[in-house]
């Protein structure tokens, strides 16, 4: 496994650094009933300049994934799981912002090592000392090799955002 890199920064931007204990919850629908939990972000910056987000990422560390309710530990066994996130191989996965408007949010989220290109609905919220930002979307989890539990479990999972990134 590569380790993820941060992005290369620009000296003309202004860095914002993603606030501690940021995270993003999950819930993945299956017949009978639903599952629900959170990642944990490592670390994350976002770039601005002349007042605009012009790029950033944040890295999610796999092996903090959790999930809530009853027999979590036996769940989280099996999403960190070779048919799941398979978080042995990949313990991390980033999100490369491309572009941010007042009410989207584009870019590359790394999943169990496949890139790709998503976009997404956002309230983007930007004053002098901090950004926030909160979002939900829909993810195909097959397109980035996550099959465990079909068809039982919904090959969309729903991830939410709330951040807060502050003046570094």
């Amino acid at each position: 496994m590569e380790e993820v890199q941060d992005p290369i920064v620009d000296q003309d931007f202004i860095i914002y650094q993603l606030q501690n204990n940021s995270k993003i919850s999950w819930l993945a629908k299956k017949t009978g009933g639903q599952h629900n939990g959170y990642v944990y972000i490592q670390k994350g910056e976002l770039q601005i300049k002349d007042g605009v987000i012009v790029g950033g990422y944040f890295i999610m560390d796999m092996t903090s994934l959790k999930a809530m309710g009853i027999d979590n530990k036996t769940l989280e066994d099996a999403l960190k799981g070779e048919e799941y996130f398979n978080v042995e191989n990949f313990p991390s996965s980033q999100f490369t912002i491309s572009r941010v408007t007042s009410t989207t949010v584009k870019g590359d989220l790394e999943l169990n090592g496949i890139t790709k290109t998503i976009e997404f609905p956002a309230t983007v919220t930007i004053s002098e000392d901090m950004i926030q930002a909160q979002a939900s979307t829909n993810l195909d989890r097959t397109s980035r090799g996550i099959n465990g539990g079909i068809p039982a479990v919904s090959k969309y999972m729903e991830l939410t955002f709330d951040l807060t990134w502050t003046k570094k």
